[in-house]
């Protein structure tokens, strides 16, 4: 008995230390991805739903009504988006190996309507990814080193934390949700949007494997994570993907190593983008990534061409919903999952506004493989 007082003593220490290292990370992100006092983002309207406040708990309610990119894309023209095409990349969980029939396959338009006028809402599923081999590497800098300074820095920029795979503690818990959630539970799921990222991937595939029934993939590169270190950069994710067929990648820039600069919103004097570009066409190197991003931060991405770029992003997903209205073939709540990066879904869930600040103060973090919901307009 004494034994087991003991170990159950240490336990609950140890899950004590580790909701700490959660707050130390979440404290971590909002004070170093904050934009430099003294850079002008333009305000923003509020969004939220003032009658539906976001929470910590498990599978939130997130209202939020649809912001229209009218404001967002004041001084451009013609700022159409090109929907996903018609996609036959289907794969079918049930029994391995089995496909749906592409001609069968849900079509996805190419004309987007940027301004929907329809107050109709859907509930999706939101998601971020499991534990990543850079989530694990923040967590032990965390417990072993400095909260800021240089080494937060130096990490940042480890090349060996671009594009990082999920952890050991990551591949298990997408095996706990997949278990938990979509086996039982959450039994409507057709169609999933996710970031081209490889933790990403593998997150949105592995909670969904063995699903009893056809699912269908696309990659959204407007739901990347904020590029705010090496681990933001998906330059391996062009060749990681290919090992996933049934993922319709026809908005992916997939003859680009910089893919993710094809949704950047190059909007501010500095133009990074073009300066990353330009340095990466000389030496075609991480190296030459890092050195531009490095000088940049925390401004690379800041708040404002994030929120751009997430909402042109539910501008896809508003237009699939639409199409598949007028096609006779309506999507339902819950039948959409989204799996995405922490940051990046703030904005999604729309609990950040356009210029980073959590609306009414009220915020959330999004620890990996929490899976919640979120209701949006369309």
């Amino acid at each position: 008995m004494a034994e087991n007082s003991q170990t159950q003593k240490l336990s609950a220490e140890e899950n004590q230390k580790n909701d700490q290292i959660t707050k130390n990370a979440e404290k971590i992100e909002q004070i170093q991805d904050k934009p430099k006092p003294n850079e002008s983002n333009p305000a923003g309207k509020d969004i939220l739903d003032r009658n539906e406040h976001p929470t910590t708990n498990d599978d939130t309610k997130t209202e939020a009504p649809s912001k229209s990119l009218e404001d967002a894309n004041k001084g451009k023209t013609n700022h159409n988006l090109s929907a996903l095409e018609e996609s036959s990349n289907t794969r079918t969980h049930g029994k391995r190996g089995s496909h749906v029939d592409p001609l069968k396959a849900p079509k996805l338009h190419t004309t987007m309507s940027l301004n929907p006028q329809s107050q109709n809402t859907i509930r999706l599923l939101v998601i971020r990814h499991a534990e990543s081999i850079a989530n694990l590497g923040k967590k032990n800098l965390l417990t072993h080193g400095p909260l800021e300074g240089k080494a937060l820095e130096d990490f940042r920029f480890t090349e060996s934390n671009i594009d990082p795979l999920l952890t050991a503690l990551g591949e298990q818990q997408c095996k706990q949700i997949n278990e938990k959630k979509f086996h039982g539970k959450h039994m409507k799921v057709k169609y999933v949007f996710l970031s081209p990222m490889r933790r990403t991937v593998q997150t949105g595939t592995k909670i969904l494997d063995g699903y009893p029934t056809p699912l269908q993939y696309f990659a959204l590169p407007e739901i990347v994570e904020c590029l705010t270190g090496l681990s933001d950069v998906g330059y391996l994710s062009r060749d990681f993907i290919k090992n996933y067929p049934f993922i319709d990648t026809s908005r992916v820039a997939m003859d680009d190593p910089l893919w993710f600069l094809q949704v950047y919103e190059d909007i501010f004097p500095e133009k990074y983008g073009e300066k990353l570009r330009r340095g990466y066409d000389k030496h075609h190197s991480i190296e030459s990534i890092a050195k531009v991003m490095k000088k940049a931060h925390p401004n690379f991405e800041r708040p404002k061409q994030v929120y751009t770029r997430v909402q042109k992003g539910k501008a896809v997903i508003r237009d699939f919903i639409r199409k598949k209205a007028e096609e006779g073939d309506p999507v339902h709540d819950d039948e959409i999952l989204v799996v995405s990066h922490s940051k990046t879904l703030k904005y999604f869930c729309e609990v950040y506004d356009e210029n980073g600040e959590p609306v009414e103060g009220e915020d959330v973090y999004f620890e990996n493989a929490k899976l919640r919901k979120h209701h949006m307009s369309y």
